[in-house]
């Protein structure tokens, strides 16, 4: 018998070793060169970061080039700054910008190298009240008497070759510097100035022409009656960190829109916002110590303004034992999704006494989502599609004249379609941009015609035909989560029109951009139309005569009703209810 011996060389315990050890300096080189410090996905990572700031750099140099152009000059002072804080938030001592897309830091410097013209006019000593204090080479500024409209105030004075340094003071009384006067537009403070403790009290009260204010002194302890009645206030650039009385500040502010954060120290926000129609949008509120927040949002109208609060604070406490009477007030959540509610007077909620479906979905989404208003009275499809973007609306050839006077324009649809803006108020509208320049479009019942006024004098600019409107809504409001039309009631939808209606509001869907959208039915305009809207929506469509019917009979009950046309709060109720379910079972939201 033969025997076979097998030729078998076994694998030794070093070699085995030693190859294992190989392979790990082998996998740990390649796990340095693709994770680490320098690796393949950081440097990735870094060089996806440079792009994004590059391209963000690059969109601002446009803007700014665009304005150039348009002024046929170097750009001006407040219009440069406009532009950064469209891309995101400019530092204390305006050198950094930090961006709202990606929070990069990036030097202006390296954004812009050119002048900068200044539009601020530099104010003599010759324009002030004042008082000298020799013996510490200070000068109290206690009242502006002087005639520019655009002021910068300096840190010092040079008075018979003596630097006096500036202190803002204030005239014998209540009265602060700027207190009733009707020409002042814009006041840019010096770094460094000193105010006396007390002075930020009433400093601009009653300043009926005041726009904008930059650079309020850090030492600034009060802003209580600051900006009462400042009707075309419009913007504020930041509060000083040592705040800490907001007391009836903006009151009466009706067109003011956003504010800076409020500071670590205040504790007192009684009638802070009061009577600020336009107010909206998140208000960052860092201080955890307001004591008093009596009628803070109270006459707001029916804007949806969010209030960022930290949960575990006394001011959390004190806002949470008023919140229940503010329907258009909610507390802000960074993970809750957008909703964004388009239609009429029914979406407006008229006839609700404060109650829309809109604050009912608000209510019971909670922490889940937060819900925008965007309803108008009176307008049709065509008019709300134009607000929001879906059919942009554009004017004729104007010119926009230097002042702030208003000037009449003539407005339709970019695809011809009638629309009647600003009837009723300008919700997603105002404030607007027609050629770059910033301005509001308003309507005259009396003579049926519109309007537009911009916000700061400036360059007079021809405005070409069929130059688009770049509203409020179209800049700040379709990036939702959720997209919700009740549109059509004012177009009289019947079956002749239905399809018109339909197709303005699938553009409307497409402009924003999201697969989900709700498209509320009609409720007098009977079950062909409905049925219509159903065949082409599908599940994205809600009914809810059935809800608001007594008899199931698809007719609106009368004690749902405030008028023949509008709900009353129940029936506005229910109808929040009725979407809040169907989000639900389409997904869109969890309870």
């Amino acid at each position: 018998m033969k025997k076979f011996k097998k030729d078998v060389k076994g694998i030794t315990l070093i070699a085995l070793v030693v190859t294992i050890i190989v392979l790990l300096i082998l996998a740990g080189i390649a796990i340095n060169l693709t994770i680490g410090e320098n690796g393949i996905f950081t440097r990735a990572a870094k060089a996806r970061e440079e792009s994004e700031k590059a391209e963000i750099i690059e969109q601002i140099q446009f803007d700014i080039t665009d304005k150039q152009l348009e002024n046929l000059r170097n750009i001006g002072e407040d219009e440069f700054y406009e532009i950064l804080r469209k891309y995101g938030t400019i530092s204390a001592d305006e050198t950094t910008l930090t961006t709202t897309k990606g929070n990069y830091e990036i030097l202006i410097s390296d954004i812009y190298g050119g002048e900068i013209e200044t539009s601020f006019v530099t104010t003599p000593i010759e324009s002030w009240e004042y008082t000298i204090d020799e013996e510490n080479q200070t000068i109290t500024l206690e009242k502006y008497i002087g005639t520019d409209a655009k002021i910068f105030i300096p840190n010092t004075f040079t008075i018979s070759s003596i630097n006096y340094s500036v202190i803002i003071g204030r005239t014998t009384g209540q009265n602060g510097p700027f207190a009733n006067n009707s020409k002042i537009e814009c006041v840019k403070f010096d770094s460094n100035i000193n105010i006396e403790s007390n002075n930020g009290y009433g400093i601009f009260l009653n300043c009926d022409s005041l726009s904008k204010v930059y650079n309020i002194p850090n030492e600034c302890t009060r802003l209580d009656y600051a900006f009462q009645d400042c009707d075309n206030l419009s913007y504020v650039d930041k509060f000083p960190d040592s705040l800490t009385n907001l007391t009836r500040a903006f009151n009466g502010c009706a067109i003011l829109e956003s504010v800076p954060d409020i500071p670590s120290q205040v504790t007192n926000m009684d009638y802070t916002f009061a009577g600020c129609k336009s107010l909206k949008g998140k208000i960052n509120i860092k201080s955890n110590n307001v004591s008093s927040a009596n009628n803070c949002f109270t006459n707001t109208g029916t804007s949806n303004i969010f209030i960022n609060i930290d949960r575990n604070s006394t001011t959390y406490e004190t806002f949470s034992n008023l919140i229940d009477d503010w329907s258009n007030v909610s507390f802000y959540n960074e993970q809750a999704l957008k909703i964004v509610c388009w239609g009429d007077s029914l979406t407006y909620g008229a006839g609700g006494n404060g109650t829309s479906y809109v604050s009912t979905l608000n209510n019971l989404c909670s922490d889940n989502a937060v819900v925008y208003n965007m309803g108008v009275g009176g307008e049709k499809t065509s008019t709300i599609a134009g607000r929001q973007g879906g059919i942009p609306m554009v004017v004729d050839s104007f010119i926009i004249p230097t002042d702030t006077s208003k000037v009449k324009i003539k407005i339709k649809g970019k695809d011809g379609s009638e629309v009647a803006p600003a009837m009723q108020n300008g919700n997603g509208l105002n404030n607007c941009f027609i050629s770059g320049i910033e301005g509001k479009i308003t309507y005259d019942s009396s003579m049926e015609k519109w309007y537009f006024n911009r916000v700061l004098s400036g360059s007079s600019v021809t405005v070409p035909n069929d130059t688009e409107v770049i509203t409020d809504g179209m800049k700040n409001y379709n990036d939702a989560d959720i997209l919700i039309l009740w549109t059509g009631q004012n177009d009289g939808a019947n079956t002749s029109n239905i399809s018109d209606i339909i197709e303005k509001q699938k553009k409307m869907i497409e402009y924003a951009n999201t697969e989900n959208y709700l498209v509320i039915g009609l409720l007098y305009s009977g079950d062909e139309v409905n049925n219509a809207m159903a065949d082409t929506y599908g599940e994205h469509f809600l009914d809810v005569r059935n809800a608001l019917s007594t008899d199931n009979s698809n007719n609106v009950s009368a004690e749902y009703k405030s008028d023949s046309v509008h709900l009353n709060a129940e029936g506005y109720t229910i109808v929040g209810e009725q979407v809040y379910n169907k989000l639900i079972t389409l997904g869109y939201i969890s309870e």
